[in-house]
């Protein structure tokens, strides 16, 4: 693993809604969401201070407004330090598509939007979209074939939930159910091409080495642990809703060239 610098999650990419809202104070953070959801509503997105394109929320999607990890990912793409360039890129729990229309702007060869929340499906007419782009409805990646695509970035919830969440709402973008990142991970492994990378953010616990010991033996199993570069992170309190037990990665990864027998 690289050795650098971390950003916290700071960013110099911002997020605004087009139209200014006041958001109750005192709410919880599934509240806060509930209630950016209950309408679409349009955000700009700016980097360094000047506006690079917008995006139409759709109501019941997860809206990224006020949100530390969407920006800095962005980020990531708009300076180059996730390479999307002529690569077959996947945006996995699109939302929005914030995301995927970054890499769009930076030339990527396709870009394909994945979410499992239905109310998605308008994003396929924002103006940035080229006829190779397509945004698919569906849980995780089932309906992908195998080794075909280059680059898969993922921003799965990371807020628990003692219950399922709902695939149609707000829920399926900041609650975090069953054992979605092991089939994140299970199947970003399948559908990447043999070197293909994984950019994954994901919150681990940290009281004692044996909390992450299951997720990195499963990561193991498909990809090469020599390659993984820690693009940032930051612990629990760095987050307004965080676990002060728990921090927040966003790495890089490659899909091992042969598989582990």
């Amino acid at each position: 693993m690289r050795n650098k610098p971390f950003n916290a999650y700071k960013s110099n990419v911002t997020i605004e809604l087009a139209k200014p809202l006041e958001i109750p104070t005192g709410i919880t953070y599934a509240e806060k969401h509930q209630f950016l959801s209950s309408s679409a509503r349009k955000i700009d997105v700016s980097y360094n201070g000047n506006q690079v394109y917008s995006c139409t929320v759709p109501q019941n999607v997860f809206n990224p407004y006020g949100s530390m990890v969407p920006r800095r990912v962005v980020e990531l793409i708009l300076d180059g330090t996730i390479a999307v360039k002529g690569r077959k890129v996947i945006d996995l729990g699109c939302g929005c598509g914030l995301i995927g229309l970054a890499a769009i702007l930076m030339d990527c060869q396709q870009i394909l939007f994945s979410d499992i929340n239905p109310n998605v499906i308008p994003l396929q007419e924002h103006p940035l979209l080229r006829e190779q782009d397509s945004v698919k409805v569906q849980d995780v990646l089932v309906n992908e074939p195998d080794e075909s695509w280059d680059s898969i970035i993922a921003c799965p919830p990371s807020q628990a939930l003692d219950r399922a969440a709902a695939t149609d709402n707000y829920e399926s973008g900041i609650f975090l159910s069953g054992d979605l990142i092991s089939r994140i991970m299970i199947d970003a492994a399948r559908v990447l091409k043999p070197g293909g990378e994984f950019f994954l953010y994901v919150r681990l616990p940290h009281r004692n080495f044996m909390d992450c010991y299951p997720f990195m033996m499963q990561l193991n199993q498909h990809f090469d642990l020599s390659t993984m570069n820690m693009l940032d992170f930051a612990t629990g309190k760095d987050f307004l809703y965080g676990d002060p037990d728990t921090s927040a990665l966003f790495f890089s990864i490659k899909k091992l060239r042969v598989s582990q027998s």
